[in-house]
């Protein structure tokens, strides 16, 4: 059975009445054989209805007391799962939602009779500014807008006028469109007794094609003289489990394709060139196919819109130079060299991507990326908010080894077919999993080596022979980043860097940021080769003790 539970202005002993008064009329009803449960037995008793009124996760009414008494300052963060919701000029669920950092947030009526969210953290402000948009569930509306707790965060999931799923956060009360991520499996004590892991389950990774990439033992040849003198061409004539190579003449104008495709099949595409050095400072590419997108000046000559190589499935992609794709776009647009367009497994290895406005690009799909013998760099064209790679919320997996990423200082209108300085971070990640197995090469002038933004919800291994540079004149001194300060919501996920990683920081005063609710841990044995002392800010434990700097020389 479905019990909803709506009021206004109602006090929680309210709201448990009805709840104990509408489960006891179901038990009534159950017994004289006229109501049923939705699976068949008894009714529901009052504290299971109190479940699933205000949370949806099992709590007694008791527990339910203790999270949600009458003055909210005195109320803890509320569990995982909570909701409080106003459809149709009622508001229905908790009475209100306490965040992890304390805030409190529910609706109330303004003096039009419509809901309006109130908020000790962002007030008049925040309303004033989402009024029309977000307040207009009225009687009779179907519009909707729900807050719920996820990660100890509130989110706003929302349909009336303006449709979407929005994280409510910011002192200002900023909202910004993101995915709600997995609740986590355990929320904090109502008492205020410890808590278990708050570490989300999981996500599943996506389901490998039947047939795997290059299976068949087919291969179709593109290039002068052969059958298919384009790559769209070949791709075209391809089936799954086939390989798609490259055939050419290798460093010729011939073996330079201004072309943009997306692959939809589960192929191997080879472009024949080989890298070496990847995972050094100065890796060499040579031979194989050059896809250029110079000459693609708007949208309509990018597949999807999207960048030069569209990843539409599983695939693997080896062997290319890639090159100039980036539209002239002063915000982040994730026009990549390589970006996908669907959930997938997706291998990328002995490839040089550079001179794009992003390298890679996932566009937010549940995906498996492992990259390897991979050189990326001059990306991140744009005015900051681009990357050499860039690896959006919904990733659930990644590996790379032997990646060299290289993003130098601003330089206006160097780029060949974008018009924009390049910048930002050489590689940043909201992946839920990530790992570096080295050797591996991160070096960014104007922004972190390594950030780990809002996603990354499982601990994070730095692997021996990953190396993070900063040069001496180097305007940003920051070598990693796990999550944004003030806005936790990495749950617990660690970062631990292993002995015989090296942070090379030639700048002054270079630092490591923490703003995860977890810890970084370096092992004894990594190398701060730079000759100068490296502040931590946030938890960072060394040899069992937290520390605020790293000394120079060997950990």
């Amino acid at each position: 059975m479905t019990v909803e539970l709506k009021f206004v202005g109602a006090t929680l002993a309210d709201v448990l009445a009805q709840a104990a008064s509408a489960a006891t009329a179901s038990a009534g009803a159950a017994s004289g054989g006229s109501v049923a449960s939705a699976s068949g037995g008894a009714a529901p008793s009052a504290a299971l209805v109190v479940m699933t009124l205000l949370t949806g996760v099992g709590l007694t009414a008791a527990q339910v007391a203790q999270y949600w008494p009458t003055n909210p300052a005195d109320a803890p963060p509320s569990p995982e799962g909570a909701f409080c919701k106003a459809l149709a000029g009622q508001i229905g669920g908790a009475p209100y939602l306490v965040d992890q950092h304390g805030n409190v947030i529910t609706f109330a009526k303004d003096g039009t009779g419509k809901l309006i969210p109130v908020t000790n953290q962002w007030g008049s402000g925040y309303e004033g500014e989402y009024n029309g948009n977000l307040s207009g569930a009225t009687a009779g509306s179907t519009a909707y807008n729900q807050f719920t707790v996820s990660q100890g965060e509130i989110w706003l999931t929302f349909n009336g006028g303006f449709t979407g799923i929005g994280e409510v956060r910011g002192t200002l009360g900023g909202i910004r469109e993101q995915a709600i991520p997995p609740f986590w499996t355990s929320s904090p004590s109502a008492d205020g007794g410890a808590t278990t892991s708050k570490s989300p389950a999981m996500p599943v990774a996506p389901t490998p094609s039947a047939i795997a990439p290059g299976s068949s033992g087919k291969t179709i040849l593109f290039g002068l003289g052969q059958t298919y003198t384009t790559i769209s061409a070949a791709l075209a004539a391809a089936a799954d489990g086939d390989t798609v190579k490259f055939a050419g003449v290798a460093a010729s104008a011939s073996a330079v394709f201004a072309e943009s495709f997306t692959i939809d099949k589960a192929i191997v595409l080879d472009g024949a060139g080989v890298l070496t050095g990847g995972g050094t400072a100065k890796p060499s590419f040579a031979g194989g196919a050059v896809l250029d997108g110079a000459s693609l000046v708007d949208y309509s000559g990018y597949a999807q819109g999207k960048g030069g190589i569209v990843l539409g499935g599983d695939c693997v992609v080896q062997g290319f130079e890639i090159r100039n794709f980036g539209l002239k776009e002063a915000q982040a647009g994730l026009t990549s060299g390589i970006r996908n367009s669907g959930p997938g497994n997706f291998t990328i290895r002995h490839c040089y991507v550079h001179d794009c406005q992003d390298g890679l690009g996932s566009g937010g799909f549940a995906a498996a990326w492992t990259l390897s013998d991979l050189w990326v760099e001059r990306c991140g064209i744009g005015n900051g908010l681009t990357h050499d790679a860039y690896l959006g919320s919904g990733v659930v997996t990644h590996s790379a080894a032997r990646v060299t990423m290289i993003i130098g200082p601003k330089v206006a209108d160097t780029n060949t077919g974008t018009g924009f300085a390049e910048g930002g971070i050489a590689f940043k990640s909201r992946a839920n999993t990530l790992s570096f197995t080295g050797p591996c090469y991160l070096h960014a002038a104007d922004a972190a080596c390594l950030n780990l933004d809002d996603g990354v919800t499982q601990d994070v291994l730095i692997g021996t022979g990953v190396v993070f540079h900063k040069d001496a004149t180097d305007a940003n001194h920051l070598a990693i980043s796990l999550a944004p300060a003030g806005s936790p919501l990495n749950g617990n996920a660690n970062l631990t860097l292993e002995a015989g990683v090296t942070l090379d920081l030639l700048c002054p005063a270079p630092e490591i940021v923490n703003g995860s609710l977890g810890t970084i841990y370096v092992e004894p044995g990594v190398v701060n080769s730079g000759g100068g002392t490296i502040s931590v800010t946030g938890p960072c434990s060394y040899k069992g003790a937290l520390v605020t700097f790293l000394p120079a020389g060997t950990l």
